[in-house]
């Protein structure tokens, strides 16, 4: 199946809106508790971001298609997903930018340059997620 981006998303992202970070790394969550690690959610690059996908509109099978789909860009297996509320970053002091490119993605911006305060706020963000465990 593949996602179908005609549909247009608001400009502005609402807080209850649903987001999704991409994990394709065991490592980023934990099956047994069903928990995202907050390493899932550490910036990287220049500036600092995280990236992640608006979710409104999609349904759990198109989330995961989609997912794939970038997974396949960076030649990485999905392996799961975090959900959270776009209120959630607001709540960690940051910023998200929807930039459609790709489609219905955004940045988490504006992070700190101290470590400890990325993790922190990185860990605010993961305990605000919901997993979600992709089959292989």
């Amino acid at each position: 199946m593949t996602v179908n981006h005609n549909n247009v998303l608001p400009r502005s992202v609402a807080d209850n809106e649903p987001l999704g970070r991409f994990i394709f790394s065991k490592r980023h969550f934990n099956k047994t508790d069903q928990s995202t690690k907050y390493a899932a959610f550490l910036p990287y690059g220049e500036p600092l971001a995280v990236s992640v996908f608006r979710l409104m509109g999609l349904g759990p099978g198109e989330v995961v298609d989609l997912g794939r789909q970038v997974g396949q860009a960076r030649s990485s297996g999905l392996k799961a997903y975090a959900e959270l509320p776009a209120s959630s970053v607001k709540k960690a002091q940051l910023l998200l930018h929807p930039d459609d490119t790709p489609p219905r993605h955004a940045s988490i911006e504006n992070w700190p340059m101290d470590k400890h305060e990325q993790q922190m706020k990185a860990l605010s963000l993961s305990r605000d997620s919901r997993l979600h465990i992709v089959e292989e």
